[in-house]
């Protein structure tokens, strides 16, 4: 009988759901005050953020790939072992944005502070999520290098958060880094 790899879309458990909302309004009180345009003042914001994370986290699991995720500000958003077996370890950082702002509208550009940090911290990639909060939904779109990132062009954008941003056209696929899973792209960008 052959068996059914599984695929870059993850359903989180309702129990783990409450535990992350939970954390999320931690996180949430302590910046009341502190940054009123910060995202960590809107608990879907942070829940958002946390469940990209816990999805890139699993589908590493899923492989036998103890990825671990941090929850801490200024660390990476998961360290994963190296898959050679030397004993060092990946940084990789996750970002995740709510069901229905698709990574073309997203604008597919990432703020060059991020990268620039990103990149002097020594992370190796960003993955991308696309997050269903109501029905606890990952969609793990791909991932790129930060390598790849800072060497792309910076174009100007509009909008609340606009401003000069690198250009990221192409996502790597998830299937890339990890054979174990079967990838399912029926948002149509791929």
């Amino acid at each position: 009988m052959k068996s059914i790899k599984p695929n870059n879309i993850v359903t989180i458990s309702e129990k783990i759901t409450v535990k992350m909302r939970l954390y999320s309004e931690g996180e949430v009180a302590k910046h009341i005050g502190h940054y009123p345009e910060y995202g960590h003042n809107k608990v879907t914001n942070t829940l958002c953020g946390v469940m990209g994370e816990f999805a890139v986290r699993q589908l590493y699991r899923v492989g036998g790939c103890e990825a671990r995720q941090t929850l801490k500000g200024h660390e990476p958003d998961l360290i994963v072992p190296d898959v050679c077996g030397n004993g060092g370890q990946r940084l990789e950082e996750v970002k995740s944005w709510q069901s229905g702002y698709s990574w073309d509208r997203f604008g597919k550009t990432i703020r060059i502070t991020h990268a620039d940090d990103y990149h002097a911290k020594g992370r190796d990639r960003v993955w991308f999520c696309e997050v269903d909060i109501m029905n606890r939904t990952v969609i793990v779109h791909g991932w790129v290098s930060t390598a790849d990132i800072v060497s792309s062009i910076i174009i100007t954008t509009d909008g609340p958060y606009g401003g000069e941003n690198h250009l990221v056209e192409v996502l790597n696929k998830v299937d890339e880094v990890m054979a174990w899973i079967e990838p399912v792209y029926d948002t149509g960008w791929w």
